[in-house]
């Protein structure tokens, strides 16, 4: 099951969107409860295409075992299509933690 809530604050051509998110169940054989959080900062400029540059954060943190369990950076360039439909080009860094503390990191392009 998945609940979640989003908010967004329009300031002049800045967007900023924040989404709260609970994820429960029975994933790959095993319990999983995790709260998810994203914020993302995004400038609606006064460009001839609608293209508009953005950063997000989103952190995930594991209710059962009470831990923080990733962390994703990301900027990019998104391109809106249409009302319903965008298309983003992206770099992320993901850092990753295990329950004893072992951490991970690895770059991503999309």
């Amino acid at each position: 099951a998945i609940v979640f809530t989003t908010i967004k604050l329009p300031i002049q051509r800045f967007n900023i969107t924040s989404r709260q998110r609970f994820q429960f169940g029975d994933g790959e054989g095993e319990f999983i409860a995790l709260f998810r959080q994203k914020t993302r900062l995004q400038y609606d400029g006064p460009w001839l295409l609608p293209v508009a540059p953005f950063l997000e954060d989103e952190w995930f943190f594991d209710m059962e075992n009470g831990f923080l369990k990733e962390n994703r950076a990301k900027f990019g360039l998104m391109y809106q299509v249409n009302r319903a439909f965008s298309v983003e080009i992206y770099a992320m860094r993901i850092d990753a933690w295990d329950v004893l503390g072992n951490a991970d990191d690895y770059p991503v392009a999309g």
